[in-house]
């Protein structure tokens, strides 16, 4: 389109006929407003304003945002051209910690909207929630027998629990001495994670939970029985759900957790390993255990009692030919645990089993007095 532009008014002649008296000088017309530069105008350029500086350090419009990514996720990005199809087709700047550096976290640079469209497109192609800021660790406290089961054949099982919680789970392996099972991810998808173990696991977990960049950790207590009160209450196996909301054998547990003083325990046989953990945590925590187990069961393949006396607690086998086949335990002193039920999986998830738990003081008062009798009995097997 090409420039116009606006002629002055023409200023009439004067002639004969015109009278010198009569001419009058032309009057200034208005002048029409002037059009709009054309294209191949020179724009007119206006001082720059001073715009507030987005978090990335750029102007408003440009940011970088720091996203949470689990360090073992990272090859995923870089894999299959994954960084640079997003930066080509976003128009974005993808930066990742150093080689080495074990960091959560990537940096997503361009254009503010351009930024939360390159990241949408990020988390479907990885699976999984990539939280704005910091990413969210959960480290679970699991059995280490129990890894495979979370793991599952041909790692089937993980990729499952990743895919439905979108959260990054990582596994330790056998070498490991760490034996922390880990979820990264926002916490909401982190918190589905910990449910999917759980219904795998068939049993609650212990879980610390670290949130975002202040490193505060929470731990989050597994269910813990409350002894003050009255108790009258029968579990029966195989576990399945309470009206609690968790397991018969989280039930179980959270009695054992309960001791805050003394746990004698009086157990034909020992080889689950979640109930030995807690046994053993229980110990950690100061409180005075005493075991007292078969001299024969306690040889078998899978027994936890050699762990109970490396732990430190005082274990004692029985000293008589035939079974020492008692199946309880007292807490602090006024709380009864007794019944057909074994401490081992197979009891737990197939046996038809029961548990009676009493705080009857008389009652509870026959089993300390018996249970004082057969520990000294068993002085001379002391391990």
């Amino acid at each position: 389109m090409g420039c116009f532009e606006s002629k002055p008014a023409e200023r009439p002649k004067r002639t004969a006929a015109t009278p010198k008296s009569s001419y009058r000088p032309p009057q200034p017309q208005p002048q029409p407003e002037p059009r709009k530069a054309a294209a191949s105008s020179p724009a007119v350029t206006q001082p720059p304003r001073a715009s507030p500086l987005a978090p990335g350090g750029g102007p408003t419009g440009h940011v970088s945002q720091k996203y949470g990514l689990a360090a073992s996720k990272r090859g995923m990005v870089i894999a299959g051209g994954c960084c640079k199809r997003l930066e080509k087709e976003h128009d974005v700047n993808v930066v990742l910690p150093k080689k080495g550096d074990a960091a959560d976290y990537i940096h997503i640079e361009g254009d503010a909207a351009a930024v939360e469209v390159a990241h949408a497109a990020l988390q479907a192609e990885l699976g999984i929630d990539l939280p704005k800021g910091d990413v969210w660790v959960y480290s679970l406290d699991v059995p280490r027998h129990r890894f495979g089961a979370i793991i599952g054949k041909g790692g089937a099982t993980l990729k499952d629990i990743e895919k439905q919680s979108r959260a990054a789970l990582d596994v330790p392996q056998r070498a490991d001495t760490a034996g922390h099972v880990t979820l990264k991810g926002s916490n909401a998808a982190c918190a589905l994670g910990v449910k999917k173990i759980e219904a795998i696991l068939k049993h609650s977990v212990a879980v610390a939970k670290t949130a975002g960049a202040d490193g505060g950790v929470t731990t989050v207590e597994a269910l813990t029985a409350d002894l003050s009160k009255p108790i009258t209450r029968a579990l029966f196996f195989p576990s399945h759900e309470e009206p609690e909301g968790c397991t018969t054998i989280d039930v179980f547990l959270s009695y054992l957790r309960a001791a805050r003083t003394t746990l004698d325990i009086c157990i034909f046989n020992v080889t689950h390993d979640l109930i030995a953990d807690t046994v053993m945590n229980a110990h950690r925590r100061g409180v005075a255990v005493r075991v007292i187990c078969d001299n024969d069961q306690m040889k078998c393949t899978g027994s936890d009692i050699e762990k109970f006396v490396r732990a430190g607690i005082p274990c004692r086998p029985d000293a008589k030919a035939e079974h020492m086949h008692n199946k309880f335990a007292v807490l602090d002193g006024k709380v009864l645990l007794n019944g057909s039920f074994n401490w081992t999986v197979q009891a737990t998830e197939r046996n038809d089993e029961n548990v009676s738990i009493l705080s009857d003081r008389g009652l509870v008062g026959s089993y300390s007095k018996y249970f004082a009798e057969l520990w000294g009995k068993a002085g001379v097997g002391a391990l």
